[in-house]
């Protein structure tokens, strides 16, 4: 949801607050801000109380530091909903440039891939291309587990990343992540099909809650044969009882209630695949 609030010739605070209110009321979960306002100077009034309401509608802001080298704070990164972003080098080390201190508590590759207008490939470096990379990891995030709240995937972030010199925290791992955040997954089986769609190599765990009698998972991947699919309860095992080449499949009759299931794969690759889940009441 790319939303203009400036030119190449002016910007406007005020005005890029209006474009953080009317994307949480159009539906983001996630917001990014790549911009800082002068070093030294005070919050805009209009901007933090926009990053406030949009906090408490639960939505994410990612805002990048700073590049001032220092450790003072700068805006909007210190408003308060907002989360603050750093940068860091190759070396898994702060960037020389970027903006650092204990009231920060993440940070990501502050030198990013890009294409240019003209089609080149290019190479930007500041804390404005580290936000926006940890904003599109947060996507993947809820594509695994759409139920996580904003609290949620930055507890996440916070505790799979790697720790860093300069902040209260450290450099984002995306896979360590995205994994932390689908075995936090819960579906909840009903009428209508539960699809989920994933990268996967070896393993995948869910939490699930049944409302049914019969329950159907079905996988599907370019060589699903190789993979199962186990659904468990304290006092009882099901297991995938058809394969093909394309799919895996498992029926099972069960009680109302929450179960585990598992996919297992036999891959050296990450695999695209696809799973299926429903529950009947008959």
């Amino acid at each position: 949801m790319p939303i203009r609030v400036a030119d190449l010739t002016s910007f406007n605070t005020s005005v890029a607050a209006q474009g953080v209110r009317w994307a949480a009321d159009h539906g983001a979960r996630i917001i990014t801000l790549s911009f800082v306002e002068d070093p030294g100077s005070s919050a805009d009034p209009s901007l933090a109380a926009a990053i406030a309401y949009v906090e408490r509608k639960g939505v994410l802001v990612l805002t990048s530091a700073g590049n001032t080298a220092g450790t003072g704070y700068t805006y909007p990164a210190a408003d308060p909903g907002a989360y603050p972003v750093a940068g860091t080098s190759k070396y898994d080390r702060l960037s020389s440039w970027s903006t650092r201190g204990s009231w920060i508590h993440l940070a990501a590759p502050g030198c990013q891939l890009a294409i240019s207008g003209q089609g080149q490939g290019v190479e930007p470096c500041g804390s404005s291309v580290s936000a926006p990379a940890i904003a599109g990891i947060a996507g993947l995030m809820l594509s695994v587990n759409p139920s996580l709240s904003s609290t949620q995937i930055v507890s996440i972030l916070e505790h799979t990343a790697k720790p860093v010199s300069g902040i209260a925290g450290g450099r984002v791992d995306a896979y360590a992540a995205i994994r932390a955040a689908a075995a936090k997954a819960v579906l909840s089986a009903g009428g209508k099909p539960v699809v989920l769609r994933r990268f996967l190599r070896g393993g995948w765990r869910l939490g699930l809650s049944v409302q049914g009698r019969r329950v159907a998972a079905t996988l599907r991947a370019s060589e699903a044969r190789s993979c199962s699919l186990s659904l468990a309860s304290p006092d009882a095992l099901w297991l995938s009882g058809r394969r093909a080449r394309h799919m895996d499949s498992l029926v099972a009759r069960v009680s109302t209630g929450k179960y585990r299931l598992d996919v297992t794969c036999k891959a050296r690759h990450p695999r695209p695949v696809s799973l299926t889940v429903r529950a009947f009441a008959h």
